[in-house]
């Protein structure tokens, strides 16, 4: 009795390493660290289907960057922090404008530089 409870342990142990191990190895949204803000950026942008007006306009002596996105007609302006992957930011604002389509409205204004991130929808 005692060797098959030796025996499950071990199994559940390297089953739970298996797991951890797998875990840790999945894909993560994430662009390579040896890039800069503005490169990652590029990038970003680059994969999701986000319009912009102009150039991205960064001051990194504040740790902001405006942006200005054409959407559906509209000029939506957004601020994003430089201190924070640009993935991950340009991933919440594609979602911000699904969700402004989703209600018939627009976005006029996004803010993600700050602690408690806010968007600002108006009627079409």
């Amino acid at each position: 009795m005692n060797l098959y409870k030796v025996l499950v342990g071990i199994g559940i142990f390297v089953i739970s390493i298996g797991i951890v191990w797998q875990l840790n190895n999945t894909n993560t949204p994430s662009t390579p660290n040896s890039l800069t803000f503005d490169q990652k950026l590029k990038y970003a942008l680059s994969v999701s289907k986000i319009n912009l007006a102009g150039n991205p306009d960064c001051n990194y002596l504040l740790n902001l960057c405006h942006l200005t996105i054409n959407d559906n007609s509209h000029h939506v302006i957004a601020l994003i922090t430089t201190q924070t992957d640009p993935l991950y930011q340009v991933s919440s604002l594609q979602q911000i404008l699904k969700i402004a389509t989703i209600k018939h409205k627009h976005a006029d204004f996004i803010d993600l530089s700050s602690p408690r991130p806010y968007a600002t929808l108006k009627d079409n």
